[in-house]
């Protein structure tokens, strides 16, 4: 079974993405992290085929979590989710990200995203 980690630092989005997943939980393995800094220890004792991460987390972001993912992870497919359009910041995300949604984003577009990169 795929697995995938989602990665934000509002505990209310995590919830959401969280219920969309129990309808998906025969296809895929679902696992959350509250921010960055635990998604870094998380994907220390772990591998994933996918990561969807936030862009604005305190402390460590989205681009540092990218970053990470593309050196020692770079089988894993990454997915950048984001809020607000800072330019420079959505350039970079899109370098280091396999596809780029922007919140809010419906549950249609992210179940689209996830099968795109994880199939059935």
């Amino acid at each position: 079974m795929k697995s995938i980690l989602f990665i934000d630092d509002e505990p209310f989005v995590l919830n959401s993405v969280k219920r969309m997943m129990r309808k998906e939980r025969n296809r895929w393995e679902a696992h959350f992290a509250v921010g960055g800094e635990e998604a870094l220890e998380i994907l220390d004792k772990r591998s994933f085929d996918l990561v969807v991460t936030d862009m604005k987390m305190p402390i460590v972001d989205g681009i540092q979590v990218l970053v990470t993912c593309e050196n020692l992870y770079p089988h894993m497919s990454r997915i950048a989710l984001s809020g607000y359009s800072e330019k420079e910041t959505q350039a970079r995300a899109t370098r280091l990200a396999h596809d780029f949604l922007y919140k809010p984003c419906d549950s249609k577009d992210l179940r689209s995203a996830l099968e795109n990169h994880l199939g059935d």
